[in-house]
């Protein structure tokens, strides 16, 4: 494990060289009318999926090592873990060779700034950055106690900032900067886990780019004392386009012996192939990548996985994007023993012409739900559709072929999702143009009732198009149906900004419901 020094940054925040001009209304200017009217989609369809066969000695070892890790006995979970990695051939990372090593670098901001706008929902939106920086792009997430988290890819100096909130997105304080030690450091990726009261982990996975190479680096902040590591995941060449890294845990399932999952994606010579790693130490070592693509036709389609991890039975899914029937689809993978082995990937199509592309997934806690949402170019016209397909029972089947938001006079578009820490509700934003806004809408994780009135997140209408997802997490300290905090990239000022709000902060919780 490499450890460096950590440098301490001073946040003088300025207006620097390089720095990008927000330009979203230049980007597209939406449409008058579309192809169609009302539901867009075919009628919603089953897939079963294949069953995942596993050993029965394996089965045995997963039990046993799942109350070994539930237990905190980490010398009997280690060796069982040892034992199933090599069942299935899985090895820890390869040493870099030297001239790819770099030196990733963070500082804990010492001459903290603090946003103190206090505006409400219903009122106007609250900034997380300052206004002089141009900065992009958030990932979000919230601890147990309602601290909350953004990462955002700050293009005015190439690294990667982290701000925080300890009264609900109130106000936001500039907290750490991070740099893989590359020109850039773009795509984070946050979340979060909990070890012990003094070892509580912000884990931030990123990209990183020189001349001549490209690779994903995690780095780990204890919240508690705030000092951090860093470590690479994996490197390749700068051919490669976009990798774009995803990060998750498998906490609070596990606390003490909690495992942390990066997915990403690469160019090959015909298709974006997407990786898997594992981390079993906290982030210190990862495994060496596994391809989970489950094969492709040719495609210069970049993919842009996302990873999830949930359900009762505590599994792990990947979404990502390939060709399928001569159209890029979306697919799923899952793996019921913590990415040792995956299951072969099953298309989650709506059916009929049209790319469907920029998956999110989100799996329940408490239940067997897991929600898959996406961007549907309606017949290939243009015609941007937020559609979905879901499962109760774990990934045995899927129901797909959903349509969550599909106006013909709108393009939605940069759908990101998130639920509550038990049970409760999924929860979906996206960006829609050329109203350039961000909605909003919830639904129970069991599927009981449907989604709720969408509702218009932002106060002034100028979400980026050109950056469209936005961030959401639950706030486990708030009502189930007022929990969700949503961040975006906004183009309101001279540069890019990242501005939160929420139900909670609303003068009225009537927002958020039916």
């Amino acid at each position: 494990m490499k450890r460096f020094v950590v440098y301490v940054c001073l946040c003088c925040l300025f207006v620097g060289g390089g720095m990008s001009f927000a330009q979203d209304k230049d980007l597209g200017t939406g449409k008058a009318g579309g192809p169609g009217a009302g539901q867009k989609v075919e009628k919603p369809s089953i897939v079963q999926v294949p069953p995942i066969a596993l050993r029965s000695e394996e089965k045995t070892l997963l039990n046993d090592l799942r109350t070994a890790r539930k237990a905190g006995d980490s010398e009997t979970a280690r060796e069982l873990q040892v034992t199933l990695d090599a069942l299935h051939g899985m090895t820890s990372r390869i040493s870099l060779p030297e001239e790819d090593e770099h030196q990733q670098q963070a500082g804990l901001v010492t001459d903290r700034v603090e946003s103190k706008d206090l505006r409400k929902w219903a009122t106007g939106d609250v900034r997380i950055n300052s206004s002089s920086i141009d900065v992009r792009e958030p990932s979000m997430v919230s601890t147990p106690a309602g601290v909350l988290y953004v990462a955002v890819q700050n293009n005015t100096n190439g690294q990667v900032y982290i701000y925080r909130s300890t009264d609900g997105g109130q106000s936001w304080t500039y907290w750490f900067w991070l740099t893989t030690g590359g020109t850039t450091s773009r795509h984070p990726s946050i979340a979060y886990a909990e070890k012990s009261s003094t070892e509580k982990f912000v884990y931030v996975a990123m990209e990183g780019t020189t001349s001549s190479s490209k690779w994903v680096d995690v780095f780990r902040i204890n919240t508690v004392g705030e000092a951090w590591i860093a470590e690479t995941v994996a490197t390749t060449s700068i051919t490669t386009n976009d990798i774009y890294p995803e990060i998750c845990t498998d906490y609070p399932d596990f606390t003490i012996l909690h495992y942390v999952y990066v997915t990403y994606a690469l160019k090959s010579v015909d298709y974006y192939p997407v990786y898997f790693s594992r981390s079993t130490d906290f982030g210190n070592t990862w495994s060496t990548p596994t391809n989970i693509t489950g094969g492709s036709e040719n495609s210069s389609w970049e993919a842009r996985p996302d990873i999830t991890y949930g359900t009762s039975n505590g599994d792990l899914f990947v979404v990502f994007e390939k060709p399928a029937l001569s159209e890029i689809r979306n697919w799923v993978t899952q793996s019921t023993n913590s990415g040792n082995s995956w299951g072969t990937p099953v298309s989650l199509s709506s059916g009929g012409s049209g790319k469907e592309y920029h998956p999110r997934v989100s799996a329940a806690f408490g239940n067997n739900s897991v929600l898959v949402a996406y961007t549907r170019d309606f017949q290939n016209s243009g015609d941007l559709d937020i559609n979905y397909a879901y499962t109760t029972n774990g990934g045995t089947s899927w129901s797909k072929g959903w349509g969550l938001s599909t106006s013909s006079t709108s393009d939605e578009d940069g759908v990101e999702l998130s639920r509550s820490d038990s049970l409760g509700n999924f929860h979906a934003a996206f960006t829609r143009y050329p109203e350039y806004d961000v909605r909003y809408t919830q639904i129970p994780t069991s599927f009981s009732s449907g989604w709720t009135t969408l509702v218009t997140v932002n106060e002034e209408a100028s979400a980026s198009t050109g950056y469209p997802r936005p961030a959401v997490c639950a706030n486990p300290t708030k009502p189930e149906a007022q929990e969700a905090g949503i961040a975006w990239t906004d183009f309101r000022d001279t540069y890019y900004d990242v501005f939160f709000d929420s139900g909670y902060l609303s003068d009225s919780y009537l927002l958020w419901t039916k």
